[in-house]
């Protein structure tokens, strides 16, 4: 677990470990075959509860839990508390929700919850380290709840657009296109996230949650990656329109969609 005594000024990612701890977890971005025994050193460590984005807790850790020595009433509450499983891109209860969707309501349902997030008290954010447009909405609601309730439409709706391609207001989809060309080489490695190390990665969906409150504010100043990252969507359907053509004997049997 990577340590580092926390900043002071704009939003950052970093998170205190324990309510008397001068240290806080550098990034909430985590590999999965190091979760379990984060998790257990968050636990041991005072962390009241620990929030989960993006993993397939049920599924893949409760055994693996159980053997780390974590009470199975801890067990449970963690399972409880993983916010969208990204093999069924949903909780299990709600199909076709997103972990942001599903974020947001835990938060509106939870008044301790929110509370501890909004102190920033005894909670800590663990989230998947396959970067997507859905758990960089949702991990950053829980670190920044404040601002992600007077924004959540745009956060939901960049969300809905970066899992399921869903129509959208203009500015959701600019933050989810935003948050696409930094994901794909518009960052500080000038590297795809997918060839990054862990700790790269790491360093990324830090830069990425740090520019959230800028997005959601003020989109118009990243103009410059939502317009490069929509005209190769563009580029890309009218290669893929050329192409269903090449299928037809003319194109005035061409009808495309």
């Amino acid at each position: 677990m990577k340590i580092a005594r926390p900043g002071r000024g704009e939003f950052r990612p970093a998170q205190q470990i324990g309510l008397r701890s001068n240290y806080v977890l550098t990034s909430p971005l985590t590999p999965g075959e190091k979760l379990v025994g984060t998790i257990k050193d968050l636990l041991d460590a005072g962390v009241k509860r620990v929030l989960t984005v993006d993993f397939a807790l049920g599924k893949f850790y409760k055994s693996k839990l159980l053997d780390a020595g974590i009470h199975p009433v801890a067990v449970d509450r963690l399972l409880a508390d993983n916010l969208g499983d990204p093999f069924a891109l949903s909780d299990g209860n709600n199909p076709a929700k997103t972990a942001t969707e599903i974020t947001l309501a835990k938060m509106a349902g939870e008044s301790r919850l929110l509370s501890a997030l909004m102190k920033k008290q005894g909670v800590v954010v663990l989230t998947n380290k396959y970067i997507v447009v859905d758990n960089v909405c949702a991990t950053f609601a829980l670190l920044n709840p404040k601002m992600a309730r007077a924004h959540q439409d745009i956060l939901e709706q960049a969300a809905r657009f970066g899992r399921y391609c869903d129509k959208v207001s203009d500015r959701a989809m600019m933050v989810s296109y935003t948050i696409e060309e930094m994901m794909s080489g518009s960052n500080k490695f000038g590297k795809p996230h997918y060839t990054l190390s862990d700790g790269k990665k790491r360093a990324l969906f830090n830069e990425i949650l740090k520019a959230m409150p800028a997005m959601l504010t003020n989109i118009e100043r990243f103009g410059h990656l939502y317009e490069k990252r929509l005209n190769e969507h563009k580029t890309i359907a009218g290669k893929r329109t050329e192409g269903l053509k090449d299928m037809f004997l003319s194109s005035e049997e061409f009808r495309p969609y």
